[in-house]
């Protein structure tokens, strides 16, 4: 068991780590030719507007992975029936969301500025993106329901692929017209190689009504809560990026700069650890084997965090060299480099409230109890927006860039309440998992004192070469209290 998970995640990180390297080129194009601009302003503005008329997509899509890997039991037609009906509906959705995207009250609510670009072309541009983006999530998502983990990450990687093609050889002469047609491209990719995993497995697209999978008996008090607490996320992330757009220009690029690095934390560790450990959940939920369920979660927090805390406390320590190396070049100036290295600081700590929130969330959506995301995320919302409200009227750039960290923080400990509630003996042995955390602070925390040694930087010369060079002392120093503390057995994988 502990060398097949391994494997798997050994392999979910490689496929991943490649996906977020090409994405880092992307970012390094996008950040060369576009800078901190105006323009990129206004495209993370749409995206956050779009986002908010597709919030139904990943409520829908993580409901029908429950339901589908039920039906599969029963018959490859009967999953096939309910995954094409639940893609049915997540289309004819995303249609209606392609009429509101043009309804000038909801772009009231986004917010304007003297220069901004965003406008009827821009706009229609987008279109397409809302179709395919519904499409592709429901079909790569489903991989789940069959444990086709690499599948899944094969598809993420070639659409990262074709995604930087696109914006390297437009970005240039079309500007961010070039990453709106990546949008296009990436997600069409994606559903394209998630279809053929699916169909390795038996799953055929069907023309069925989409009222077969409305009629399934927990469909919609799993869905219902899973939508409000997507819909009052979505209104989060709106009113972020409408407020940073009236702020300061380049507030919202350099912000979203830094989360897209904090999110390749996210997508390299926390969605693969996820990932693996969902279908076990669902398979100890329905061997009614409550302790497996305890266990699981325990050592995977365990590691997870401690895996989080290592690269943050890195991070953070080095986060202007860190934009420095990836960004500095083209338009993306001193300027640019200190807002967003100021940005980062603030942001990357947000990785490990998020890890523990996806975890615990596959165990509320397992056990059916998926009213608790809701509470869950509407504190998420409601505390971030605000922390954004109060930060507008006092006019700090510094406390908007907290918002993030605070509200998943306080999301990730009210469903941590909400589970231990149903799973009376989770992190019962308190005392025990304290020492550990104590033991993991204590590793990372002299490496990293070691390796910021002010001496590195006086003996090698380059801000690459001295981040890489302060890396690998840290990394070394790290295993070898990994190894006197014999951390690598005590958070072994279950």
């Amino acid at each position: 068991m502990k060398s097949s998970f391994l494997k798997s995640f050994g392999q979910l990180f490689f496929l991943s780590t490649l996906s977020y390297v090409i994405g880092f080129l992307g970012q390094i194009v996008i950040s060369y030719y576009l800078g901190t601009s105006s323009s990129v302003d206004s495209y993370f503005t749409v995206m956050a507007a779009a986002s908010f008329l597709l919030f139904y997509v990943t409520p829908i899509k993580d409901t029908l992975v429950k339901i589908v890997y039920e039906a599969s039991a029963e018959s490859n037609e009967a999953a096939s029936k309910l995954f094409s009906s639940g893609l049915i509906l997540q289309l004819l959705l995303a249609l209606v969301s392609s009429v509101l995207f043009f309804a000038k009250p909801f772009w009231l609510l986004v917010g304007s500025r003297n220069d901004s670009v965003i406008n009827f072309s821009l706009l229609l541009f987008f279109v397409p993106y809302l179709l395919l983006f519904a499409l592709s999530e429901t079909i790569n998502g489903l991989l789940l329901s069959f444990n086709k983990l690499n599948y899944q990450a094969i598809a993420r990687l070639v659409s990262s692929v074709l995604g930087l093609i696109f914006v390297a050889l437009l970005a240039r002469k079309y500007g961010i017209y070039s990453l709106i047609l990546s949008l296009q491209v990436a997600p069409l990719s994606t559903a394209l190689i998630s279809l053929i995993g699916l169909r390795k497995n038996g799953i055929r697209l069907v023309w069925v009504s989409p009222k077969i999978i409305l009629k399934v008996p927990y469909f919609w008090p799993i869905l219902s809560s899973m939508l409000l607490s997507f819909f009052f996320s979505q209104i989060y992330v709106l009113v972020e990026r409408s407020t940073m757009y009236k702020m300061t220009i380049g507030l919202v690029a350099s912000y979203q700069y830094s989360v897209t690095l904090v999110n390749v934390g996210i997508s390299m560790i926390v969605l693969p650890i996820t990932n693996l450990v969902w279908p076990r959940f669902l398979k100890a939920n329905k061997e009614g084997d409550s302790a497996n369920i305890i266990k699981i979660t325990e050592y995977t927090i365990a590691g997870m965090c401690f895996i989080l805390l290592f690269g943050c406390l890195f991070v953070y320590a080095n986060a202007y060299d860190v934009i420095t190396v990836i960004y500095s070049r083209g338009k993306f100036d001193y300027k640019s480099i200190a807002s967003t290295g100021k940005a980062l600081q603030l942001t990357i700590f947000t990785a490990i409230p998020i890890g523990i929130y996806n975890v615990l969330t596959r165990i509320l959506i397992t056990k059916g109890l998926a009213k608790y995301l809701a509470i869950a995320a509407s504190s998420i919302a409601f505390s971030g927006i605000g922390i954004i409200i109060i930060s507008y009227y006092i006019n700090s750039a510094t406390f908007i860039m907290c918002h993030w960290l605070i509200a998943n923080t306080l999301g990730a400990l009210l469903t941590l309440i909400a589970v231990k509630k149903h799973l009376s003996g989770l992190f019962s042995k308190i005392s025990y998992w304290l020492w550990i955390g104590f033991k993991i602070i204590l590793t990372i925390t002299i490496a990293l004192w070691v390796s910021s040694l002010s001496v590195f930087k006086t003996i090698i010369n380059g801000a690459f070469i001295t981040l890489v060079f302060k890396f690998i002392i840290y990394t070394t120093l790290i295993a070898l209290q990994v190894y006197v503390y014999k951390l690598h057995k005590i958070l072994k994988p279950t």
